[in-house]
């Protein structure tokens, strides 16, 4: 459960903010995804494996299906 919950408190799990990394809504408000989304974002990552991995290609904004699934985004922070 470490990875939801980084995720919904802080917007990044410690990997993320390893590589300046944070996971936000996609909506242009620039804030975290809730607990819950964080944690059905966390379990469809699990189940979907490297699925997830290769739908981020054929995305525009590159996110996985699991982003997509929760109206979230992975990006940079400069």
């Amino acid at each position: 459960m470490y990875e939801p919950l980084f995720v919904g408190f802080f917007g990044a799990s410690l990997g993320h903010m390893f590589c300046d990394l944070r996971v936000l809504k996609d909506d242009l408000t620039e804030k975290n995804i809730s607990l819950p989304q964080a944690i059905l974002r966390f379990l469809l990552k699990t189940d979907l494996g490297w699925i997830s991995l290769f739908s981020i290609s054929s995305d525009p904004k590159k996110r996985a299906i699991h982003d997509k699934f929760v109206n979230s985004v992975v990006v940079i922070m400069a």
